[in-house]
């Protein structure tokens, strides 16, 4: 196990990672939909800044006019590193094994604006899904809600829940 220094709020702090399938998890982050980490989830911050994300954007073009007020993660890197760490887990939204912007990005987008049930869904399932409903979808959104009471958390050495609402990095 390494460990690297994280700066966050003008301090280094210490975390180990792990990797998990070829990707490098800082231990104890919380993974959830609030891209720019300002306490709330909303489609036009933090679901502009994953199709932003999706499409390749980076630099100004990713965050300009995408963060929300009071946010702790506001630079490109941030943001990409953030979604970098948090892609396998969390964006590939129907589970067929590939993260796509006009998929996955479109269900986080409608979800992030309310939509449920077939709406929700409607057109945006990707082929050899292995979420493909909408309960399925719904559900495996709510998951990383900070609306919800639970969000994936990765630590030490499992993918599991953690109960609470606030990213760690």
């Amino acid at each position: 196990m390494a460990r690297r220094y994280l700066p966050v709020g003008g301090r280094a702090i210490r975390y180990r990672y792990r990797y998990l399938s070829g990707v490098q998890f800082p231990t104890g982050l919380i993974v959830n939909l609030d891209v720019d980490n300002n306490g709330q989830t909303d489609a036009l911050t933090d679901g502009s800044l994953i199709m932003r994300y999706l499409f390749g954007f980076g630099g100004d073009t990713l965050i300009n006019g995408a963060i929300g007020p009071d946010a702790d993660r506001t630079t490109a890197s941030e943001i990409i590193n953030y979604l970098d760490a948090v892609d396998p887990i969390m964006l590939d939204v129907d589970s067929n094994g590939t993260v796509d912007a006009l998929t996955d990005g479109v269900m986080i987008v409608r979800y992030l604006f309310g939509f449920t049930g077939e709406t929700l869904i409607n057109g945006a399932i990707g082929p050899n899904a292995d979420r493909s409903t909408a309960s399925e979808i719904e559900a495996f959104l709510q998951s990383f809600d900070l609306g919800s009471d639970i969000q994936t958390m990765i630590g030490g050495n499992f993918v599991g829940q953690f109960r609470g609402n606030m990213g760690l990095i």
